[in-house]
């Protein structure tokens, strides 16, 4: 047969109750320069990574060697400025490399300028 089951005497230890609450760091109630800021930052990220995806889509149909370093530009000030838009930044990208190679070929097929 089993031994029953049997309860110690209660622990010496009392519980510590905190005067202050359940969090004893509250948060800073003072917004910090990024969070002040984070509204004309993401304005500015926003505008950059617009020229850098125009830039990239000009550049299949016109100088491919001007407009690439001016969309990568705009794209890393962009990406450096606010992180928000990071579909737009990754589809800039995207255009980037392609528009530059498609771009490049279309102009030496064409006899056209690279830069």
């Amino acid at each position: 047969m089993a031994a029953p089951f049997e309860i110690g005497p209660a622990s010496t230890w009392t519980a510590r109750i905190s005067a202050q609450g359940a969090c004893p760091l509250r948060p800073s109630r003072e917004k910090s320069d990024y969070v002040k800021n984070a509204g004309t930052y993401d304005v500015m990220a926003g505008v950059f990574g617009v020229i850098a995806l125009a830039a990239s889509i000009v550049q299949f149909f016109y100088v491919p060697f001007a407009f690439a370093p001016l969309a990568l530009l705009a794209l890393v000030i962009a990406i450096m400025a606010s992180p928000k838009y990071r579909g737009l930044y990754e589809l800039t990208a995207v255009v980037l490399v392609v528009g530059f190679v498609v771009g490049a070929s279309v102009a030496v097929i064409a006899d056209k300028p690279l830069y």
